[in-house]
């Protein structure tokens, strides 16, 4: 069974934003010359019936026969999916239960892909080649993980693969027989800051079933990284704690309740429009797509010409991983025109996240883009263009 498998992680510093004085670290001076692609990603038009998706439900045999309530707890679970999508009254995404369905041991965990029960093909119009998502449960009476746990490097995780003619997620997840959201949310003691409660567990669950559609691979939870360039005004930057509420970010929700739960609006966009049913996993190329436009404005909004722009490199993307380099790393120089305006090197391809600043006399501004940020404007918001204004103080 081929898979690919992501797990969440993180990687750089926190830090505060503020003015004032800041000592840095020496900077590094780094030429790119890079290539915007011209064609244009376009997404097909959903048909509402694409929007209800069917999913099947694995669980060990072992586990399944000893708990006749399962299928009201399945149940529960994708009822409360659907609550937290339905937020965003513009989300058309819909989930439903189709089978419960039991596999013997741990053993056949490395099988299931020859199993063509397993995976229920929703038969969907927009893409002939994708058939949906199946769920496996593992859940252990003495917290042990399988082998295949162990192999896939943690006890909860994503994979996608070709099974019988087309393209499946798979969404695997180890848990212990006393603390599986598998007993339902009445049956789990409501821990402040542990793994056990339902709420906690809901969201990990919303944040696998979101990597089916290629969201948080890995930006999301890598666009984290502190201001070390020793100029104004400081742009550290931390996605995870401008929407911790986003299960995409991270599990450990304040009232551990489906209230605090709420997509990023461009993740509730990508999930309404089917875009895993289009789109080869989530293309960060479309960050390199767009064309970008720094306007420097004083208090009053009136253009300041001969502003100076300098573009730091904060998250490097390697092909393997992400890179907090802190802005420590000089991109891009430039000036305003006689309008106040700039249009800056799109380094994305190479970059997640860059901090630009502008400074006139003692007046300084400054703001981060990230490769999210990009691909929203590209794809929601359907521009090739992306007008960063910064108003100076």
């Amino acid at each position: 069974m081929a898979a690919v498998l992501f797990l969440l992680a993180g990687c750089g510093g926190g830090g505060g934003a503020g003015g004032g004085s800041v000592t840095g670290a020496a900077i590094t001076t780094v030429p790119i010359t890079t290539t915007v692609p011209p064609t244009r990603i376009e997404l097909a038009a959903v048909p509402a019936s694409d929007l209800i998706e069917t999913i099947n439900v694995l669980v060990n045999k072992d586990f399944a026969d000893a708990h006749p309530e399962l299928t009201a707890n399945v149940t529960q679970i994708i009822a409360d999916v659907n609550t937290v999508l339905a937020k965003d009254p513009a989300n058309g995404k819909r989930y439903r239960l189709g089978q419960i369905m039991t596999y013997p041991d741990a053993a056949a965990l490395y099988t299931i892909g020859t199993n063509p029960a397993y995976f229920l093909d929703n038969n969907f119009v927009g893409n002939k080649n994708y058939g949906g998502t199946t769920v496996v449960y593992w859940v252990s009476s003495d917290s042990s993980l399988p082998t295949f746990f162990k192999d896939m490097g943690g006890g909860t995780g994503y994979a996608s693969g070709a099974y019988h003619g087309k393209s499946y997620g798979l969404i695997f997840v180890a848990d212990s027989a006393s603390s599986t959201v598998l007993l339902g949310k009445d049956k789990l003691m409501p821990y402040v800051n542990g793994l056990n409660s339902y709420w906690v567990k809901l969201s990990a669950f919303i944040h696998e079933l979101l990597h089916t559609y290629g969201l948080g691979i890995p930006e999301w939870y890598a666009l984290k990284c502190t201001d070390m360039s020793g100029t104004k005004p400081n742009l550290a930057y931390n996605m995870q704690a401008r929407f911790p509420m986003d299960p995409m970010s991270v599990a450990d929700v304040l009232e551990y309740n489906i209230q605090e739960y709420k997509l990023h609006s461009f993740h509730s966009w990508w999930v309404s429009n089917n875009t895993n049913h289009q789109l080869p996993g989530y293309p960060r190329t479309a960050a390199q797509k767009v064309k970008i436009l720094v306007k420097v404005v004083d208090a009053a909004s009136v253009p300041v010409p001969n502003a100076t722009i300098t573009i730091y490199g904060g998250i490097e993307e390697t092909s393997s991983s992400s890179i907090a380099r802190d802005m420590t790393i000089v991109l891009q120089s430039a000036s305003t025109d006689a309008n106040g305006m700039t249009d800056l090197r799109n380094d994305f391809d190479l970059w997640s996240l860059t901090g630009v600043k502008a400074s006139f006399g003692e007046k300084y501004a400054g703001a981060v883009i990230t490769s999210v940020d990009l691909e929203d404007v590209y794809f929601r918001q359907k521009q090739d263009q992306y007008v960063l204004t910064l108003t100076l103080q």
